[in-house]
C-alpha cells in the first residue's frame, strides 16, 4: 500500500462475514484474496466484484499512527451494488441493517 498509486476500499454486504474474517486476521498475505470474487479495475486495482460498494482512490498521503498506517485517497470512481444490504459490525458481532418505520 505504501508504494501504490491507487487503492480500493470495498464495503462488504450481508453474507460476506467470511471475507471480513479473512482480512481481519484469519488469513495472511495473498491468502486473504482466496475469499470472494476479485476483479481488476481499469487502473489495475483489485476489487471485490460482489461487494456492497467499491471506492477506487488515488493515493494522496499516509500517516503512521501507533502500529497502523492511515492512507488518504482522492475518490476517482465508485461502484454500487443494486441491492442495499451492507454488512455491519457492532458490539463485537455482525449485524444487518433494517428500515426504520415512520414512528420509530
Amino acid at each position: 500500500m505504501a508504494e501504490a498509486t491507487h487503492f480500493c476500499v470495498n464495503l462488504l454486504k450481508v453474507g460476506q462475514q467470511h471475507i471480513s474474517s479473512a482480512f481481519g486476521g484469519s488469513k495472511k498475505g495473498e491468502e486473504k484474496f482466496s475469499e470472494g470474487v476479485w476483479l481488476t479495475s481499469d487502473e489495475g486495482i483489485p476489487y471485490l466484484a460482489d461487494a456492497q460498494a467499491n471506492i477506487i482512490c488515488t493515493s494522496s498521503n499516509s500517516f503512521s499512527f501507533g502500529t497502523h498506517t492511515i492512507f488518504i485517497g482522492q475518490v476517482e470512481n465508485i461502484m454500487l451494488a443494486p441491492e442495499v444490504s451492507p454488512l455491519l459490525y457492532q458490539d463485537g458481532g455482525f449485524a444487518k441493517a433494517f428500515s426504520l418505520s415512520a414512528g420509530a
